[in-house]
């Protein structure tokens, strides 16, 4: 524990700004509780000798196949204990290994769900403020050439070999906009503005351009007024939301 205290001493020394994240992982079937008691039980220990620590990571590597049911409310229990200490969470290195050939019937639809329940999730906390993905593309993902798994048919992330967009990438576009959807009033009151029947982008613009007009998006508004909200846009709602 103590280069671990020293570490972080010295590096809100060299930059009073920055925040700083102590980063962890939980195994691949799931967010094993007892891995996560022992981590915050050393969160515990660093807090109470003043250790600035503003932001744990959970690195979410996770293999379909091997998940118990009880995954999300495992997630659950890590964010919940997050909260009681005060510090703000990022999901850092997330993938999620599809599980061997003819295991599911439709694999690529378990992954997509499993990218969204997390995200989701994640969205419902406030202090959950932080999503990354452990790659961009199918064509290098790490569990391929890892030591510990060698799994040659892994395709874990958003984007397949030539960069084409996965299921995946819907469910995680499909967490944003069902969170956007289900938070804004305004933007429910919109929902039919194009005329589908729906609450959807169009009417996520609609809602940031017209109700949320902040000096934050003034400043920013080569970013929403291109017709498009994107990850960006939503990234600033959430921050001036918090």
């Amino acid at each position: 524990m103590a280069y671990i205290e020293k570490a972080f001493k010295w590096a809100r020394e060299a930059n009073p700004d920055v925040l700083l994240l102590l980063n962890e992982t939980f195994r691949t079937s799931g967010v094993d509780k007892e891995r996560v008691d022992a981590f915050f039980s050393l969160l515990d220990q660093l807090q109470r000798r003043q250790t600035p620590i503003d932001i744990i990571g959970i690195q979410m590597h996770l293999f379909a196949h091997e998940l118990r049911p009880t995954y999300m409310d495992e997630f659950k229990y890590y964010l919940e204990q997050a909260k009681a200490r005060g510090v703000k969470v990022f999901i850092t290195e997330m993938d999620v290994y599809q599980g061997p050939a003819g295991f599911f019937t439709d694999p690529w639809e378990v992954q997509k769900q499993i990218y969204k329940n997390i995200l989701a999730t994640c969205l419902e906390y406030a202090h959950c403020t932080g999503f990354f993905t452990w790659g961009l593309s199918d064509r290098y993902p790490w569990t391929r050439e890892d030591s510990e798994y060698l799994l040659p048919d892994t395709k874990p992330l958003l984007f397949d070999e030539n960069l084409q967009r996965k299921p995946a990438y819907y469910g995680v576009t499909g967490a944003f906009k069902e969170n956007l959807a289900r938070e804004c009033v305004p933007c429910q009151k919109l929902a039919d503005a194009n005329g589908d029947g729906l609450v959807n982008l169009y009417d996520a613009k609609i809602w940031l351009i017209n109700y949320l007009n902040t000096s934050i998006y003034r400043e920013t508004g080569e970013y929403i007024c291109d017709q498009k909200l994107n990850l960006f846009d939503y990234g600033l709602w959430r921050r001036q939301k918090s």
